[in-house]
């Protein structure tokens, strides 16, 4: 008997066998279907309500609108599905509800709970003239905290693009004190390259003071390099008097990875301290390649001051001479042809070169062959009317005119060989 297993039954339903006094296999269970609850289950349920997990015959779930515009209602015994639509005014209102304003007394913990600023932003440009005063004075109590807040500082750049000159005036200070450490942080820095540009220089004559100390520290910055040339572009003469001296009488300045931009731009836009940097370019350009992580920064200095200076450029050509004319190594002319600062520096060279000099430069660069990584420096010889031949080194072997024209550098070792 106990092999044997009843037929399956639907729930209220009786086994073939089984009749009201028994039968000889005993009664049979019925087994609910899939999709079914028992009354355990459903007395759980909302009244009023179907029992979860019933689907219509279309995917419809309970309380979708029916042909009618009434609530679908399910019977809840099998897979006997039964719809009624009960029309009721309070569940299928088509009024429209009332849009709510978000809440702004706290602007910070707005922030502070947005993934993005564009929403904040927007509530900014686009608020009522009372709401936003209220957003922009919460801005400005609120203005270091937000500074260097990813989303924050975003909202305080568009504050400041939209506020008056006073409002702008009363935002600044507030960054009193801040500056050294905003200058140096990936989100406020952003404030202040912004500040920096919007604000009249004459609201802000706090920053020159507070970043002559670290003058040094902030132009070797990837952060703090960028917003020490917007100061000293926009702030007049007689603030910066201090701080550039601070920066030119640094010399690690010059191959320093991100102090370079700082003295290209006082090369290039303050000449009355070019000369107080001039004896640092030129003790860097005789050691012109003795440390290759320095050379691209060297270099590239060394080309602004051939492009901008006019005095001192008879002596840097003097001291870059033994250094491009030597033999092979990291700062010599076929080295330095093949990448981007070097073809710079030669480009910027040849013009400036007179006699004995250009002609030994324009005699090695010949040598070389007109070459894809060379194009740059082939292109300003041409410009000066220097026809550029192939190299005669590797003419006789297509093998190793082929190898050299993937490595040049091995071509100068060759050329010079010869």
């Amino acid at each position: 008997v106990g092999c044997l297993r009843a037929p399956r039954a639907r729930a209220g339903r009786r086994a073939p066998g089984d009749d009201a006094g028994g039968g000889a296999g005993g009664l049979a269970v019925a087994e609910p279907q899939r999709g079914d609850r028992g009354p355990a289950a459903d007395a759980g349920a909302a009244p009023g309500l179907p029992p979860r997990g019933l689907r219509g015959a279309a995917g419809a779930r309970p309380g979708a609108e029916g042909p009618a515009g009434g609530a679908l209602l399910f019977s809840a015994r099998g897979r006997d599905l039964k719809m009624s639509h009960a029309l009721s005014n309070e569940t299928n209102s088509t009024q429209p509800s009332p849009r709510t304003l978000p809440d702004t007394s706290d602007l910070l913990k707005m922030v502070r709970a947005s993934r993005t600023a564009d929403a904040i932003e927007e509530l900014l440009v686009s608020s009522p003239t009372d709401q936003q005063q209220k957003l922009l004075k919460q801005v400005i109590a609120r203005a270091v905290e937000l500074a260097f807040h990813p989303i924050g500082c975003r909202v305080v750049q568009k504050a400041l693009s939209i506020m008056t000159p006073s409002q702008c005036r009363d935002l600044v200070r507030e960054f009193a004190g801040h500056v050294a450490n905003m200058s140096t942080n990936r989100h406020a820095n952003h404030v202040v390259q912004k500040m920096v540009d919007e604000v009249d220089p004459s609201a802000m004559e706090f920053v020159v003071p507070e970043m002559e100390p670290v003058a040094v520290a902030v132009a070797k910055h990837k952060y703090g390099c960028r917003i020490l040339q917007r100061v000293l572009l926009r702030f007049p003469r007689h603030l910066l008097g201090q701080l550039l001296q601070s920066t030119t009488d640094a010399p690690a300045l010059v191959g320093d990875q991100f102090g370079h931009f700082v003295v290209e731009h006082i090369i290039e836009h303050h000449p009355d301290f070019r000369a107080k940097l001039m004896p640092t370019v030129l003790a860097e350009a005789a050691a012109l390649g003795a440390d290759s992580r320095t050379l691209p920064f060297v270099a590239r200095v060394c080309e602004r001051v051939l492009r901008c200076a006019t005095e001192g450029r008879e002596e840097l050509l003097g001291q870059l001479r033994w250094r491009l004319l030597a033999g092979p190594g990291p700062a010599s002319v076929e080295a330095l042809a093949g990448t981007d600062h070097g073809a710079a520096l030669l480009v910027a060279a040849l013009p400036a070169a007179s006699g004995e000099v250009q002609q030994l430069l324009v005699s090695r660069l010949q040598a070389m062959g007109d070459y894809e990584r060379q194009k740059r420096v082939t292109t300003a010889l041409r410009r000066m009317g220097v026809r550029v031949a192939a190299a005669s080194a590797t003419a006789g072997d297509p093998a190793a005119a082929a190898a050299a024209r993937w490595n040049p550098r091995g071509l100068a070792a060759t050329a010079l060989g010869t």
